[in-house]
């Protein structure tokens, strides 16, 4: 039984292997579920060492970054429906051009997420389960709620240029500008 077990994990990783090559982007170390997932491959651009759980919704232009988790039924979209036309079904108005979701790199995205258009998601930032994110989140931060929203800072004064020293990094000025 071990020994089919064996050979089970090595078939999936090969399948999920080739399957990975469908995402825009390295995909070195990807983990994920494609069987109960749904990806736009092509719009997607995925960084090294991600995972992301099961029953995923990826949709549309997706930038993730290196060392991302996502938890279980987390759901991404980049795109959006005009309603505003007087005189017109909403379903007859179209759509409007999808704005790409960035998540950048070292972000933990909690299960039951749901991901809006045009969102950045700052470095080393955890998202909590359940939140709802309509704006961009800054970098090293908790964030969590319906709007999600920043409740503190990841680690106590400080300790983040201690944190990036120890990945490598120069200093504060590594952590990219989002503008928020």
């Amino acid at each position: 039984m071990k020994l089919l077990s064996v050979w089970h994990g090595r078939f999936v990783g090969f399948r999920n292997k080739r399957r990975a090559r469908q995402f825009q982007g390295a995909a070195e170390n990807l983990v994920y579920y494609p069987e109960d997932s749904v990806f736009t491959y092509r719009t997607i651009w995925m960084g090294n060492d991600v995972f992301i759980n099961r029953r995923a919704y990826f949709s549309g232009r997706i930038h993730i970054g290196n060392h991302v988790l996502f938890g279980p039924d987390v759901f991404i979209t980049s795109g959006d429906h005009c309603f505003t036309e007087i005189g017109k079904y909403i379903q007859k108005q179209g759509r409007v051009v999808p704005r790409e979701v960035n998540i950048c790199d070292d972000v933990w995205v909690g299960a039951k997420t749901c991901i809006l258009a045009g969102v950045t998601i700052g470095e080393g930032t955890v998202v909590g389960a359940g939140s709802v994110v309509t704006k961009d989140l800054p970098p090293y931060s908790i964030c969590v709620g319906n709007p999600c929203r920043k409740i503190k800072d990841r680690y106590p004064p400080g300790a983040l240029a201690g944190h990036l020293i120890l990945l490598g990094k120069e200093s504060d000025d590594a952590v990219p500008d989002i503008g928020i």
